[in-house]
């Protein structure tokens, strides 16, 4: 448990430091050269009013079929997830409940002012009730890369993979995940 806490803690460290490095270049990169302004869009920065917020819903391990809000500042965005996985025929719940931090960092988009590439990072809380009422409860800590695909300046399509670790120690999975995402 303090090796993971130690990791995600030094990773937070490493991303603060990417992230003044990474505004030193965007703030070069907004004073683009007349003859590359045709690349960009014209309203960039009013795009980025309308990416405040954004809602999505997906689906992945560990936040099975999910809806989240996700509130974005500068090229980072604090997410919380809520998710659940029906098991038919059974008296069985299973709830997760997350939290992410994602640092956009590669690429340009010409629909979006956040970069199209991220590290997303994240707790976990999944609560499995069985049919006497017993609950348990895993926690997971995920680290994985993705990719924004925007298909309008509102509307666009997100997919991650990487590896979460249980925290009770059982061991290191794939995780992975297909959103679908509006900015409001």
């Amino acid at each position: 448990m303090k090796k993971t806490i130690t990791l995600f803690l030094a990773l937070f460290v490493i991303l603060n430091f990417s992230y003044s490095q990474a505004n030193d270049s965007f703030n070069s990169f907004t004073s683009i050269d007349s003859q590359d302004e045709k690349e960009y869009p014209k309203n960039l920065h009013q795009t980025s009013g309308q990416e405040k917020i954004n809602l999505s819903n997906g689906f992945g391990f560990p936040e099975l079929f999910y809806s989240s809000i996700r509130y974005q500042t500068e090229q980072f965005q604090l997410g919380l997830y809520t998710g659940t996985l029906p098991v038919p025929d059974t008296d069985v719940s299973i709830r997760t409940f997350t939290g992410n931090i994602n640092y956009h960092f590669g690429g340009f988009s010409k629909l979006a002012y956040r970069r199209p590439w991220f590290l997303k990072f994240g707790l976990s809380c999944l609560r499995i009730r069985d049919y006497d009422y017993e609950v348990d409860y895993e926690f997971t800590v995920n680290t994985r890369i993705g990719r924004d695909f925007n298909i309008t300046n509102m509307f666009g399509i997100s997919i991650d993979f990487g590896a979460f670790i249980a925290l009770d120690g059982s061991g290191t999975y794939p995780s992975l995940s297909l959103d679908f995402f509006i900015r409001i």
